[in-house]
């Protein structure tokens, strides 16, 4: 599924402001989509995940993982200071921090206002409550293999309990937290996801044309 999910990913239009290599490109990529299986199988009660006390969300690994693609792309683009956790101004859900007393903007030591990013990593999960979702948001900014499958799983864990019966343009769009209901960005995704289905199958079908048989039983 790794090799799948890469192709899938490398098919996929750079951000504008990427100056990565291909060389690098495709090895950053390759930590994304090796995140993902991990969040795949533990939605999914898969490898090293296929325990009793599993709760299975989705039934499909494959189309968890195209879940996944789509929103990565959708919030982030999988763009390059995204994924390492250097957030422009304008990304990642930033704000002005303020003084809870005062209410007035902090300030750092050069007297400029203090910008925090509220969103992490090539989800752009925000942290929600706490236990498991909070530990797993507290380790995943920056682009390493660790911080980048606690971002996927995180991230399949948010779309696991808003399934929305099986509709994924509402699954999408209760994304923001007000429940299933239809929208432009559900409907948008909802489009991509399809496209991406078709097209993981393709991939898979070249892979098992260009792989010796005997190392394509984990596509």
């Amino acid at each position: 599924m790794v090799q799948i999910l890469l192709g899938l990913l490398l098919a996929l239009q750079p951000n504008q402001y990427d100056t990565e290599t291909k060389e690098e490109r495709e090895a950053r990529l390759t930590v994304i989509a090796q995140a993902i299986v991990v969040a795949v199988d533990e939605q999914t009660c898969s490898g090293k995940f296929d325990v009793p006390e599993c709760k299975k969300t989705w039934g499909s690994r494959k189309e968890l993982a195209v879940a996944l693609v789509v929103q990565g792309n959708a919030e982030s683009n999988f763009a390059e200071n995204v994924h390492a956790g250097n957030c422009r101004p304008l990304q990642c859900d930033s704000h002005y921090v303020r003084d809870p007393k005062t209410r007035r903007y902090a300030r750092d030591a050069d007297g400029k206002k203090v910008r925090e990013f509220r969103a992490r990593n090539v989800w752009q999960n925000q942290a929600r409550g706490g236990g498991e979702d909070r530990a797993l948001w507290d380790v995943s900014l920056g682009d390493s293999l660790e911080a980048t499958t606690a971002s996927a799983r995180l991230a399949a864990s948010y779309l696991g309990r808003r399934r929305c019966g099986g509709d994924v343009a509402k699954m999408y769009q209760s994304m923001d937290g007000a429940g299933c209901r239809t929208g432009k960005r559900g409907d948008k995704r909802s489009r991509e996801f399809r496209r991406l289905s078709v097209e993981y199958d393709k991939e898979a079908q070249r892979l098992r044309r260009d792989i010796p048989p005997e190392k394509t039983a984990s596509l």
